[in-house]
């Protein structure tokens, strides 16, 4: 398993730990104080949807090695904190919370396998690449001492070894964001309620899967999943994915794969916004696939995965009969 975080789509990075069980023993890593201020940060947790969260850093306790704080990082030296709120708490599985602020949110989900546990950590709502960074290094330096905290070893160094990978992390964000992505804005005369339960509720969903037979299984729900299967023509096609965010009627992020064409996913993001009489809907698929079809694409051509997503939102506009297009490109 890649120690390294994975950019998801835009904002969001993901890891992934394979950690000595059970996952009681994890969990209380993840919310008892003394515990999470062996490898993250001491503080209060109010286990409950809207608990509160207050996490105090004082890196220098995490590892009996002594090393100097960078001086970038002097001001951290006697502790630094904040609060947050709990958005999805399911003992012993399922911890969310904002961070920094409420300025972005960090998810924690553990699945048992075996004697072990899988922890999966997302963060999403990151603002720049700086930020994105920033965060990455620091994940990867905490779980790094939560493993060796739960495999009863000494904890690594924090600070160098943070800033061993930060160098990786600049190299491997640059990459991942200066891929190409598609985007598609259109403005729709709806309200925002009804494009959000066009693209998530199936009923809706079949005025733009109208072609063959489609059956559809959807959780939606952060960590969901949802797959679409489609038959036409003799031929069965499948879509699959799983939630990130899912905020109705203004926001829809979900991962987005079709493994008979690619053992990849990208990431879809979907923005909706109230205009008018109407709303303006920002479509945006990133990742490996579509970043290497828009790279394939010649100059003034118009993708196939473009051509598909504007033919799902032609239908969607012939169904309620009023429509017009603000812009189409690529971001």
């Amino acid at each position: 398993m890649n120690e390294y975080g994975k950019v998801i789509g835009e904002g969001a990075v993901r890891f992934e730990r394979l950690l000595p069980g059970p996952i009681e023993r994890v969990w209380a890593y993840l919310t008892e104080s003394e515990k999470r201020g062996k490898w993250l940060a001491k503080g209060g947790m109010e286990l409950r949807v809207g608990g509160k969260v207050q996490l105090d850093f004082l890196h220098k306790n995490l590892t009996p090695h002594s090393e100097p704080i960078p001086e970038r990082f002097k001001s951290m030296e006697n502790g630094s904190g904040f609060a947050g709120t709990v958005t999805q708490c399911e003992p012993p599985r399922l911890l969310a919370y904002t961070w920094g602020g409420d300025t972005s949110e960090v998810k924690f989900e553990l699945t048992p396998q075996g004697e072990r546990v899988l922890l999966v950590l997302t963060h999403t709502h990151l603002r720049d690449r700086g930020e994105m960074t920033n965060v990455a290094s620091g994940w990867h330096t905490h779980l790094g001492i939560l493993e060796d905290n739960l495999s009863e070893r000494t904890p690594r160094p924090f600070w160098s070894s943070f800033e061993r990978v930060e160098a990786d992390y600049k190299q491997r964000l640059a990459e991942t964001n200066d891929s190409p992505s598609l985007q598609i804005v259109r403005r729709f005369v709806v309200s925002p309620e009804t494009v959000f339960d066009t693209l998530t509720k199936p009923d809706d969903m079949r005025i733009w899967w109208n072609e063959g037979e489609t059956i559809f299984d959807i959780d939606l729900r952060v960590g969901g999943r949802w797959t679409i299967i489609n038959r036409r023509g003799g031929e069965e096609y499948t879509a699959t994915g799983e939630y990130l965010e899912v905020e109705r009627p203004r926001r829809l992020k979900y991962t987005f794969a079709m493994p008979q064409f690619s053992p990849n996913s990208d990431t879809i993001a979907v923005e909706i916004e109230p205009e008018g009489d109407g709303c303006v809907v920002t479509f945006v698929q990133s990742g490996e696939d579509i970043a290497n079809e828009l790279t394939a694409t010649p100059p003034g051509a118009v993708s196939g995965s473009e051509a598909g997503w504007q033919q799902g939102f032609d239908l969607m506009a012939a169904a309620w009969a009023n429509d017009y297009e603000v812009e189409r490109g690529n971001g």
